[in-house]
């Protein structure tokens, strides 16, 4: 995010002297990027055995408590 947005905003609106305009772009730019790897993410579904895990974990801990680990 500060790549795209800092350096978009930098390269856009100060060295090529785009100004706000240039800034908006780059905001533009920057949440396109990240709505696709998010789509890419839930396509993939790679996230699905990281939830289950977790899943799995809150279930064990509400039913035996929270583990003291002190």
């Amino acid at each position: 995010m500060a790549m795209v947005l800092a350096g978009g905003s930098w390269l856009l609106g100060v060295h090529w002297g785009w100004g706000l305009t240039g800034v908006w772009i780059a905001y533009a730019a920057d949440e396109w990027i990240r709505g696709l790897m998010m789509w890419h993410r839930w396509v993939s579904r790679a996230w699905i055995p990281h939830a289950r895990a977790t899943h799995a974990r809150m279930r064990h801990q509400s039913r035996h408590g929270p583990q003291d680990k002190t």
